[in-house]
């Protein structure tokens, strides 16, 4: 190998550790450098062009080398539990299990999957929904959501069974702490057709918790 060859190859080295960072804006463009600050709202990552100051809000995400360990979490999927109906129903003599899955797409929309298995004056019920969730604020799993969820349900008393149809909105707002952690609080209604309540529809308040993973927002490094 001749010097030349040599030197060039210790400057791609040299590069490769110095910019270690790749920013992704949300406007398509790609910095690639390292973050040598990280504010509130900005970050300061130095590239081959200098020093930029880029706002948290205008990225898409980081991508971190190796050599720099990231904090990165752009977590967009949760596994969670609504207690208040087990709660309720116990208080009631009954069961009732509520379990929601959610994917984000984006930072807007989200799919939410919710599964309630019950049971209440000798009926077994069993209902699946899934629809879209938007996010006013547009930060993933976080924030203020507005949900559209149809859905299909099963009632039987192992004699006789009745299937009824189901479109449920709701409103409210959804944590997602660095931990993972996450804790909601919302509000909505539920209309049934072929109601095997006696009305057809059912207001609702929800609190839930879960945990979220794989990659929802941006997080200062350490």
């Amino acid at each position: 190998m001749n010097r030349k060859a040599a030197f060039v190859m210790i400057l791609l080295l040299i590069a490769a550790l110095s910019f270690s960072e790749t920013v992704y804006l949300k406007n398509g463009d790609v910095l690639s450098g390292t973050i040598i600050e990280t504010k509130e709202k900005s970050i300061v990552i130095e590239t081959q062009q200098g020093k930029l100051e880029i706002l948290k809000q205008n990225i898409a995400k980081i991508d971190y080398s190796a050599q720099t360990p990231s904090t990165l979490r752009d977590k967009n999927d949760a596994l969670i539990w609504r207690p208040l109906p087990t709660l309720v129903g116990a208080m009631m003599g009954y069961f009732e299990f509520v379990f929601e899955g959610q994917t984000a797409f984006s930072r807007e929309w989200a799919v939410t999957s919710i599964v309630d298995i019950g049971s209440i004056d000798g009926l077994f019920v069993v209902s699946l929904q899934l629809g879209p969730q938007y996010r006013i604020n547009g930060n993933y799993l976080k924030g203020f959501l507005l949900g559209l969820y149809p859905g299909i349900g099963y009632v039987t008393d192992f004699i006789d069974r009745v299937w009824f149809f189901s479109l449920t909105f709701e409103t409210g707002y959804q944590w997602v702490f660095n931990s993972g952690f996450v804790l909601g609080l919302t509000t909505g209604g539920s209309y049934l057709s072929n109601s095997p309540y006696a009305n057809a529809f059912k207001f609702n308040i929800s609190a839930h918790v879960g945990y979220a993973f794989k990659n929802a927002w941006i997080r200062a490094k350490q």
